[in-house]
């Protein structure tokens, strides 16, 4: 690991931790495709698949804006995040709260990427790096716009569905 001297090389890190992220989290997205049950929600990954693809290739445009190489940072969180949905995936024993955990999750990863754009891009404004903070601005706005349809999906179905009715009987 390289020695973070000023806050440009903290940029990088935060983006080369990022750019890690997205690649794991691209070899995983088709498990959890195909452990959803509901067609929404199995879709909605789909499509964030593409997202993710989309986000890659910006933060690969970035860091090559700066000379820098896109390999050199193991993103540890995204790595246990993963171990924990796997392990979440094989606890959960009825498929819509499968369906539940799996939008959970996938919140989760969300939120964390969105905290790294977000620095990355007021990191970038401070460098005065105009075009980087844009382009990363783009996945910043992409993340949370993803979150919404997210939780739209579990407000409006799939927490619905997930409910038992001996679990509405307790209330």
């Amino acid at each position: 690991m390289e020695k973070i001297i000023n806050l440009q090389d903290l940029m990088i890190e935060q983006m080369r931790d990022l750019y890690h992220a997205h690649q794991q989290l691209l070899q995983s997205l088709d498990r959890f495709r195909d452990e959803a049950t509901d067609p929404t929600l199995y879709n909605y990954i789909d499509e964030y698949k593409k997202i993710n693809q989309d986000g890659l290739m910006r933060l690969r445009q970035g860091l090559s804006s700066l000379f820098v190489p896109d390999e050199g940072e193991v993103c540890m969180t995204m790595h246990t995040m993963m171990q924990e949905i796997k392990t979440l995936i094989t606890r959960c024993m009825d498929p819509e709260v499968l369906d539940a955990a799996l939008i959970t999750a996938l919140q989760h990863i969300i939120h964390y990427k969105i905290a790294g754009y977000g620095a990355i891009c007021t990191y970038a404004k401070t460098l005065d790096l105009i075009d980087l903070a844009g382009v990363i601005h783009k996945n910043l706005e992409d993340e949370k716009m993803e979150d919404g349809k997210l939780k739209m999906l579990a407000e409006e179905k799939v927490n619905i569905k997930a409910t038992t009715p001996e679990l509405m009987l307790k209330e």
